[in-house]
C-alpha cells in the first residue's frame, strides 16, 4: 500500500458532511496522528473552501512550525509560501493537520534521523522538509495499517460473540465455510483441466505419453486420450505406457516392503513332532 493511495481511503466521515473553514483550521493544533488521519484532505478543504483559502491556511501551519525553530534556521517569509504552495500541489490527500503535526515533529528533530550526522542541525531548506515530510507519511502510514489491524480484530470478535448468541448458525457458518471450500476445489480442478485441454494439443507424441504418467484421474486422461485417438495414436501405446506405470509402482512398493521371514525349517520341525505323537 502505497502512502497516497492508502491516505486516499481516509477522511470518509468528514466527506460525508459540509466542510467548513473552522474544520479545516482545526487541524492547525493538531497534535494527534490519529485526528490528522481523520481530518478533511486538502482536496476536500479545496472544494469546500477555495484554493487560496487553503494556501493561507496551510502558509500558517508552516509559519507556526517555524517559531519553534531558531531564528536564523527558519524559512524566508517567501519560502514557505513556495513550500506551502507544493505541499498542496504534491500531497493532495494529505491535510492542513498533517503539515501541523508534521512541523511539531521537525521541530524536535523527530525527522531527519536516517540522514547522515548533521541532517537535522542547519539552515532549512525546501529539499530537506520534503524528506522529513515523507518520514512523516512513512510514520502515518504505519499507524494506519495498524488501526485497521485492530479494527478487523474487532469486528472479528464481534462476529464470533454474534455468531455464539444465535442457536445454531455456528454449525450454518461451518457448514457454509465447508460448501464454500468444495466449490473453491471444484473450480480448481475445473481450472487445471482446462490448463490440460489448452496445452495437450501442443505436446509432441512423447509428451503426450508423459503427460498420460503424470496426470492419473478419469477426467484428466479423458482429454489425453482424445487427443491421441485425434492423432491416430494406437492404443497399444498407452497401454504400455500404463504397463510402465503400473511396473514402477509394483516396483516402489516392494522395496519398501520388509523381506519375508524364513519359516521352512520351523514347518519341518513341526510336521516331524505331528508325526512322532501320531505313531
Amino acid at each position: 500500500m502505497t502512502t497516497q493511495t492508502g491516505l486516499q481511503q481516509t477522511s470518509h466521515s468528514a466527506s460525508l458532511a459540509t466542510i467548513t473553514l473552522p474544520d479545516i483550521e482545526r487541524g492547525l493544533s493538531c497534535r494527534r496522528i490519529e485526528d490528522a488521519i481523520e481530518a478533511p484532505t486538502l482536496t476536500m478543504a479545496k472544494n469546500a473552501v477555495g484554493y487560496g483559502q487553503v494556501l493561507v491556511t496551510v502558509s500558517k501551519a508552516v509559519t507556526a512550525g517555524m517559531a519553534y525553530f531558531a531564528p536564523n534556521r527558519r524559512l524566508s517569509d517567501s519560502a514557505v509560501g513556495m513550500f506551502a504552495e507544493e505541499l498542496i500541489a504534491q500531497y493532495p490527500h494529505e491535510s492542513v493537520a498533517d503539515v501541523a503535526l508534521f512541523m511539531r515533529g521537525a521541530a524536535t528533530g523527530k525527522y531527519g534521523r536516517k540522514g547522515q550526522e548533521g541532517e537535522t542541525f542547519g539552515q532549512l531548506d525546501m529539499q530537506r522538509l520534503f524528506i522529513w515530510f515523507g518520514e512523516y507519511l512513512e510514520e502515518k502510514a504505519f499507524a494506519m495499517e495498524r488501526g485497521e489491524h485492530v479494527m478487523q480484530q474487532r469486528d472479528e470478535q464481534q462476529a464470533r460473540e454474534i455468531i455464539g448468541a444465535v442457536p445454531g448458525l455456528q454449525d450454518a457458518v461451518k457448514e457454509f465455510v465447508v460448501s464454500a471450500k468444495e466449490a473453491s476445489d471444484l473450480a480448481s480442478k475445473r481450472n487445471r483441466l482446462a490448463k490440460l485441454a489448452h496445452d495437450v494439443p501442443g505436446l509432441t507424441d512423447d509428451g503426450l505419453r508423459e503427460c498420460w504418467k503424470i496426470y492419473r484421474l478419469a477426467e484428466e486422461r479423458t482429454i489425453i486420450q482424445a487427443e491421441a485417438a485425434r492423432r491416430g495414436l494406437l492404443g497399444e501405446e498407452l497401454k504400455a505406457a500404463q504397463l510402465e506405470i503400473d511396473a514402477n509402482d509394483t516396483t516402489e512398493r516392494q522395496a519398501y516392503q520388509p523381506e519375508p521371514r524364513k519359516l521352512s525349517s520351523h514347518v519341518d520341525a513341526l510336521k516331524a513332532k505331528l508325526s512322532n505323537d501320531g505313531a
